[in-house]
């Protein structure tokens, strides 16, 4: 006998509040897989990266994991900066889209 999806949903647990996280956890592994990329196509070592950076190997790993907490910002145009491109970001609110400078953005 087949269980309608609903009730597997809510037997699991799955709400919205969850499949949002769970989106955000999944977008930033994919960001990080996508910083590694970059940064093999440099033909970069994370330790030549992080020394550029001017921080520890293990953090530069924390980025291309998708790690939340160092996944930021700042830690992404740090990241791309130092494999010498530029990080841009633009504001959609409704039918208006505004480039943004965000110096130092942490």
């Amino acid at each position: 006998m087949t269980v309608p999806w609903n009730e597997v949903r809510d037997e699991l647990g799955i709400d919205t509040e969850r499949r949002a996280a769970g989106l955000r956890v999944t977008a930033a592994y994919v960001t990080g897989y996508r910083l590694g990329e970059l940064r093999r196509h440099s033909g970069l070592t994370q330790m030549e990266l992080a020394e550029r950076m001017e921080i520890g190997q293990p953090r530069v790993s924390s980025i291309e994991r998708g790690d939340l907490n160092s996944l930021t910002v700042g830690s992404v145009r740090a990241y791309v900066e130092a494999l010498g491109g530029t990080v841009d970001m633009v504001a959609h609110v409704g039918d208006l889209d505004v480039a943004l400078d965000v110096p130092g953005a942490a």
